[in-house]
Parts: structure tokens; sequence; C-alpha cells
């Protein structure tokens, strides 16, 4: 889906999410049937991990405007001066 979003098919996007939602679906029916040992766990972490991140890219690639409202208000500021010290003075 992201490598879709990043070529700008978002159609091909909207294929493929309908088949997350079967595949969570399935996932969501097969995890109470099935125990998963300590490395099954963790790999099944890492895997909701990415795919938490692409999920995070596609939406900024879906909206660029709320991205830089986001980093708008999630960015410190710089100070007027432009500098990053907070005294201001330039070291010697």
């Amino acid at each position: 889906m992201l490598e879709a979003a990043q070529r700008g098919d978002w159609q091909r996007v909207s294929v493929l999410a309908e088949g997350c939602v079967a595949l969570i679906e399935r996932a969501r029916a097969l995890s109470s049937k099935v125990a998963l040992d300590s490395h099954g766990t963790r790999q099944k972490f890492l895997i909701l991990r990415q795919i938490l991140r692409n999920d995070a890219q596609l939406r900024r690639l879906q909206s660029p405007a709320a991205t830089r409202v986001e980093d708008l208000v999630f960015t410190r500021p710089r100070p007027p001066n432009g500098r990053t010290d907070p005294g201001g003075s330039a070291a010697a």
C-alpha cells in the first residue's frame, strides 16, 4: 500500500486497503485460537510496529496539509534571533 501511495496510485491503495481489512479480520479470529510462544509474540509486535509506521507514512502522503499543521504544533519554535543557544550569545 505504501509503495502505491508513494507512486500516487490511490485506486490501488484503495483496493489493497480492502484486502487488509479481510486479513485483519482473519488474524483477529486466529489470535483467539492460536497461542504464540515468546518468539512469535515478538515477531507479532515487530510486524505491528511496521504496520503502524507504514500507516503513519500513508497518512502523511494522503494529507500533506495535516502534516504541516502537525509539524507546526509539535515542533519547538526557534528563537527570534535564529540561534539555538538559550542565552543568545555566540561562542568565542
